[in-house]
């Protein structure tokens, strides 16, 4: 390139195709080139402002400031956008450490996931995308705000992996009101069918909902965006609340969990404790989100607050509010000491 009288660094638009194979990289836009249009005989390595990126720059990498990167899949379909303040690629051009990330990921029906990150990795060969540091994404067309410290953006796959301190919020998009949060230390997004399955090192997760008022606890939480259907499995327990004007806490658990925006559906080992303390077992355990009454099948066993009495049978109707309980199939009463 010719040297260019105002002393500015030139502008390219370049295509990077056909490395390792397949579709490569298409550089779409460059503030400017460290490097110039030909590298150097014997470049320099340009120290990069993260260890990431100095990770990657091992051998006379080359450097682009203010470029922005695109990757299509084989249908031309755009995969995703994403901008850095530094690009350095390594010679073979099959990897670009990036400094202070910010774009789209696109799902299949081409809706964005906007992304900023303080630093990450494009891997051409592999198809994938590396975030790292202060990750934050969102989601408009759910209402989700996604946190992380390191995610991988696997479009083929239509995956989407975070880790470390994730953090997801839920708004519906029409109510501001209703609201939902969970934290863990993975969450696995299927781009595709908008499936998010969450787990958590060590510890139960935790997820708090308003709208309806509860707080959810399992091992493992799958959370599908467009049905706003949760499966949770493992130890699961649910605090909820009744509907005003009555209002009261009740206790729900059991082995799994799926749970809609009107009902909340256990199975295995179940158990409810209503708002003045009547207890109920069971194998299935249906309950109307913010109802006073429970449904039970199964190995039922019913014992009200205060009382010795344990009333077994097949199936159970329980209404918290009156106190009451129709309890079918050879039922027994005993005594408890």
């Amino acid at each position: 390139m010719p040297p260019m009288s105002n002393g500015k660094k030139p502008k390219a638009r370049l295509k990077w195709g056909l490395i390792g194979g397949s579709l490569g990289i298409a550089l779409v836009s460059l503030g400017g080139m460290g490097c110039g249009s030909q590298a150097p005989p014997d470049p320099q390595i340009t120290p990069a402002a993260n260890p990431e990126a100095n990770s990657l720059a091992t051998v006379d990498p080359l450097s682009y400031e203010n470029i922005t990167l695109t990757q299509a899949a084989p249908d031309g379909r755009l995969q995703w956008k994403i901008t850095a303040t530094l690009a350095q690629y390594v010679p073979e051009r099959t990897t670009a450490a990036l400094t202070t990330v910010s774009g789209e990921f696109y799902d299949s029906a081409g809706d964005p996931i906007r992304i900023m990150a303080s630093a990450g990795k494009v891997q051409v060969e592999e198809r994938q995308v590396t975030l790292v540091g202060s990750i934050q994404g969102e989601y408009p067309r759910q209402g989700l705000l996604l946190k992380a410290q390191e995610l991988r953006w696997i479009p083929d796959r239509h995956q989407l992996i975070a880790s470390d301190q994730v953090y997801i919020r839920f708004q519906d998009p029409e109510n501001a009101q209703r609201q939902a949060e969970v934290a863990g230390s993975q969450v696995v997004w299927d781009t595709q069918d908008h499936l998010l399955t969450l787990s958590q090192e060590d510890q139960p997760l935790r997820l708090v909902s308003t709208d309806p008022t509860l707080s959810l606890t399992a091992d493992q939480i799958q959370w599908n965006l467009p049905s706003e259907t949760i499966q949770a499995q493992g130890a699961v327990t649910l605090i909820a609340e009744t509907t005003p004007p009555t209002k009261q806490t009740v206790t729900l658990r059991g082995s799994t969990l799926t749970l809609t925006p009107k009902q909340a559906s256990f199975t295995g080992d179940t158990y409810a404790r209503g708002p003045r303390g009547e207890e109920l077992w069971s194998q299935v355990l249906r309950w109307p989100l913010g109802g006073t009454v429970v449904y039970a099948s199964g190995g039922v066993r019913y014992q009200q607050s205060g009382q010795a009495l344990n009333v077994r049978g097949r199936e159970a109707v329980v209404n918290w509010q009156t106190q009451t309980a129709r309890i079918s199939g050879s039922t027994i009463t005993t005594q408890s000491f």
